[in-house]
């Protein structure tokens, strides 16, 4: 009679832990990564009073839980982890490099330039005319200023860069750190229980967190800790329970640098990936705007220089270093040479030819968009491999409500069933007890 009674009892224990499972799939069945629950029940045996006449042991069978699974795949895990770190990168560089674009494209610095030229064209027509003059000094500042919003636009978008890389450096830090106490936690929890598969789905969630920032390596051990260093070999960041954080440093032209304690690294996946290969790009354009600027000022000084204003007097500098008009004054533009009084207007049109300042410009412009839309064709490669990879890992460890729904039914069946046998156990118990 205690043997029924212990199977009952054992069956509903064993049979209110599988419903608990069940239900917690149905409650998380949206939740980013959490993997599908099962139960592993196995029989367990009672060692009975036997026959004496035979001596065969009788055993009495009843259920158990042995452990709670979780249903994933190492090599998908691996794999989506890879995925997840490498469009990241793609789309962070993209990002940048389409604000760098819109920044070059609201500037218009090589339309700004051929209408300069077009108004020494017309200065060249009518260089007594005092409009024409007018209409050339604002078509020089235009240009000016066009070269400054440029370059302001661009040292924007490095700052940004920069300020991005070090938010993300400090979520990165943040995912290492709970990543050493999950192992903490891990290395007390029970394997096979729930609170362990819990903290395995945490430690999967973390880890792809910092992958998507920094591509990372990990390796884990017997009961689900993980270590991690950069991946390609780089620095461990987390290994024997020390942790080693990250850091970035913004060189003055823009550039990224980045290191783990004292070492030094170079990302070569993840969102940090992206920003410091953006921010190679943006100083690149920042470095041909500057010099296709210091020319342009060169070659409008060094042309006025060599003519005569409407004063008689030698042509003096028209811009700064810093692309700052010196004179507002019609007169002192210096269209003569030569006693012609056109003849320094005329030779603009040589020296735009030259020096190869619209060139140059329109260089700039047209190396980022190469460069923003081979990103792009990436990025979209990426995302439909990444897609396809979370797809399958969904498969598999994804929570389908319609079975969820079967095996609450049959557990609650078995469940009830075996309070059954609790009950016919005590009517049958109370049943002898009721002759005497």
């Amino acid at each position: 009679m205690s043997d029924l009674l212990r199977i009952g009892a054992q069956g509903v224990a064993a049979y209110r832990g599988a419903l608990s499972v069940t239900g917690e799939n149905v409650v998380n069945a949206g939740t980013a990564g959490y993997h599908r629950r099962g139960i592993s029940l196995t029989d367990t045996a009672i060692a009975g009073a036997g026959d004496p006449f035979t001596a065969r042991t009788n055993m009495v069978g009843g259920v158990r839980v042995t452990e709670v699974t979780r249903a994933t795949d190492a090599f998908l895990e691996a794999e989506a982890r890879l995925a997840g770190s490498e469009t990241a990168g793609a789309s962070a560089l993209g990002r940048w490099l389409s604000a760098g674009e819109t920044g070059l494209s609201s500037a218009a610095l090589p339309a700004t330039l051929a209408r300069f030229y077009s108004g020494a064209d017309a200065l060249a027509g009518d260089p007594g005319s005092t409009t024409q003059r007018q209409l050339f000094l604002a078509g020089l500042e235009d240009a000016a200023a066009a070269f400054r919003a440029q370059s302001d636009g661009l040292a924007r978008t490095a700052d940004a860069i920069a300020a991005e890389a070090k938010a993300t450096v400090d979520a990165a830090n943040a995912d290492l750190k709970a990543l050493a106490e999950i192992n903490r936690s891990i290395a007390r929890a029970t394997p096979g229980s729930s609170g362990h598969a819990g903290l395995i789905d945490e430690r999967g969630r973390r880890l792809a967190s910092l992958g998507e920032k920094l591509g990372v390596d990990a390796r884990f051990d017997a009961r689900g800790a993980v270590s991690i260093s950069v991946a390609g070999g780089g620095p461990a960041l987390l290994e024997d329970g020390r942790t080693t954080l990250v850091s970035v440093t913004q060189a003055d032209d823009g550039r990224l640098s980045f290191a783990a304690g004292d070492t030094s690294l170079q990302p070569a996946r993840g969102s940090l990936a992206g920003l410091a290969q953006a921010a190679v790009t943006i100083a690149d354009t920042r470095r041909l705007t500057a010099d296709a600027a210091a020319g342009f000022v060169a070659m409008v000084n060094d042309w006025s220089a060599a003519g005569v204003d409407a004063n008689g007097a030698a042509g003096a500098p028209l811009l700064t270093a810093d692309l700052t008009m010196t004179t507002s004054d019609p007169a002192k533009v210096a269209a003569a040479s030569g006693g012609v009084a056109n003849a320094n207007a005329l030779a603009l049109g040589a020296a735009r030819d030259g020096h190869g300042i619209e060139t140059a410009a329109q260089g700039a412009v047209d190396t980022l968009a190469q460069r923003l839309s081979s990103a792009r064709t990436r990025e979209d490669a990426l995302v439909a491999h990444r897609d396809q990879l979370d797809a399958a890992r969904a498969d598999i460890s994804g929570v389908d409500l319609d079975r969820e729904a079967a095996e609450l039914l049959r557990f609650q069946q078995a469940y009830d069933a075996s309070s059954r046998v609790i009950q016919i156990a005590r009517e049958t118990l109370q049943s002898i007890l009721n002759i005497f």
